[in-house]
């Protein structure tokens, strides 16, 4: 049991390290593209933001026909994919289709992180699971722009930090995909 909570709180605090790097960032992005509009700005987050509606709204669709592991290393490979283009955008027009990919990966996330700690959990402690998750999907939220920081310090730059944390989501996505042939595609 205690693999499965441990799991469940690596995979939310690392998708949120991935994640954040849209909401906080590409206004950074943007404005360095010449784009000064708060209200461009702010539709490309919203963009980004709808897409994760997407992602959740499609989730289990995509379970059924893949299973969880395979649905880790798609959502992965999406936030990884999102955010590489978000890093070669050289204009306002590129940034769009990068935070709605990125978003519809980071849609499917949370329900499926949460899927096996809430089905394996015995009713009585399922409150300190959820807990557990909402502290580590929080922590990750808090860590990302530090992991950024970092990134941008090891790699000379934001794009070039985008770039290293999208290559650590792909090496991630890779793990999960070889869990699935491994193990199996499990649904739940």
């Amino acid at each position: 049991m205690a693999s499965i909570l441990t799991i469940g709180y690596l995979l939310v605090s690392f998708g949120m390290i991935c994640t954040f790097v849209v909401p906080v960032q590409t206004p950074q992005l943007m404005v360095g593209l010449g784009e000064h509009s708060s209200t461009v700005i702010g539709f490309a987050e919203g963009c980004g933001l709808l897409a994760t509606l997407a992602g959740s709204a499609t989730w289990s669709w995509l379970l059924k026909r893949v299973g969880r592991r395979l649905v880790n290393g798609v959502l992965l490979s999406l936030m990884a994919a999102g955010l590489y283009l978000l890093s070669r955008a050289n204009s306002v027009e590129a940034v769009f289709p990068a935070v709605i990919l990125h978003g519809i990966g980071a849609g499917l996330l949370v329900p499926n992180a949460m899927l096996p700690m809430m089905r394996r959990l015995p009713l009585a402690s399922r409150g300190r699971g959820l807990g557990g998750f909402t502290s580590a999907l929080y922590f990750g939220q808090f860590v990302s722009p530090l992991v950024v920081l970092g990134f941008v310090q090891r790699f000379g730059g934001l794009r070039p930090a985008i770039v290293a944390i999208a290559a650590c989501s792909v090496m991630v996505a890779l793990g999960w995909g070889v869990a699935a042939v491994l193990r199996g595609s499990e649904v739940a």
